[in-house]
């Protein structure tokens, strides 16, 4: 721990995602809610194909890290997003292009429920969204990513109160895509 709420840590990316899926599995929820933990989503999203057609869900919730790029020296939309500024959204990547109505859905819930929100600002990376989208004859994706600075390294740094931020943010969702 870091002070001032930042947790520095080796593999974070993915293993965030894991926790919040506990989290998400630990509430009420008013349907079936599948939690897939998938492998080698770095090197071609494997565990998430397979995983797509074996569930063939009505709706994917990606949970994971992003890279936040929000040093000196990184203006503008090289930044990708900001530790300080919420739970990421994703509108594209190069690997998906994420469900229009799933990308508003995340910023409408966060403005309801009151945590902060923000979006990629790069198109670049990618996640098991690749995979799942595009299985089974088209699956509605959506990512929701904690900001994560020094993504892939043994000194990944995230704020700890977006971890429950984006946990907060899922189950507003999941709940929400109860109505549809």
């Amino acid at each position: 721990e870091l002070g001032n709420g930042y947790l520095r840590e080796k593999a974070l990316d993915d293993r965030i995602g894991c926790a919040i899926m506990v989290d998400i599995l630990n509430k009420d929820l008013p349907y079936d809610v599948t939690c897939v933990f998938t492998v080698q989503e770095e090197i071609g999203t494997r565990g998430a194909k397979v995983a797509a057609y074996t569930v063939k869900p009505d709706y994917a919730i990606v949970l994971e890290t992003t890279t936040a790029c929000d040093f000196s020296g990184n203006d503008g939309e090289k930044r990708v997003c900001e530790l300080g500024k919420g739970c990421v959204v994703s509108y594209m990547d190069r690997s998906t292009i994420y469900d229009r109505e799933l990308y508003r859905l995340g910023f409408e819930k966060a403005k309801e429920i009151n945590v902060p929100c923000q979006t990629k600002t790069l198109v670049a990376g990618g996640n098991d969204s690749g995979a799942i989208h595009s299985s089974v004859g088209g699956i509605r994706t959506v990512a929701l990513s904690v900001p994560c600075r020094y993504l892939h390294s043994p000194s990944c740094m995230i704020k700890k109160s977006y971890v429950q931020i984006t946990a907060e943010l899922a189950y507003a969702m999941y709940l929400a895509l109860a109505e549809k």
